[in-house]
């Protein structure tokens, strides 16, 4: 079957149980193909981000595709990284409601690969962040470049 890239045509950020800002502005540099630019947390004071459960970033893709990989590009290491999706409208309660995608990994290196085996289209993916790498006594994580890879349908 062809490898297709899936280049998502949006992205937002994601903080459902805060104050729905997580440096939102610049989750658009996380798409743009330059690794110099990208998206980061906010600093928090615990790895596990108070007690929000997590915070994402959603990438909305072209067309509904069949996703097998994420690439990411993070700093520091150690962050907990789980993949969810979900086909049609994206419930608000994220990830509740989502499929899942992924179980939650650490991050080991920084260039990552997630590894997807959810067979069904997807029309948005949600890279969902619940826990953070410390850094300096505080804890954030940066995400420089994400590529979507799978096989649009009817390709």
């Amino acid at each position: 079957s062809p490898r297709v890239c899936v280049l998502s045509t949006r992205i937002m950020a994601l903080d459902p149980a805060g104050d729905r800002q997580e440096n939102n502005a610049d989750a658009r540099f996380v798409i743009d193909r330059s690794r110099k630019t990208g998206w980061s947390t906010e600093v928090y004071k615990s790895s596990t981000l108070g007690n929000k459960g997590g915070v994402g970033l959603v990438l909305r893709l072209v067309q509904p595709s069949r996703v097998t990989r994420l690439v990411l590009r993070t700093a520091p290491l150690g962050a907990t990284i789980s993949l969810y999706a979900v086909r049609g409208s994206e419930p608000a309660t994220a990830p509740r409601g989502w499929t899942t995608l992924t179980e939650p990994v650490t991050l080991q290196r920084d260039r990552a690969v997630l590894r997807v085996r959810h067979r069904s289209p997807v029309t948005t993916v949600l890279v969902w962040i619940s826990g953070l790498p410390a850094e300096r006594g505080a804890y954030v994580l940066r995400i420089n470049d994400i590529r979507v890879v799978g096989v649009p349908i009817g390709a």
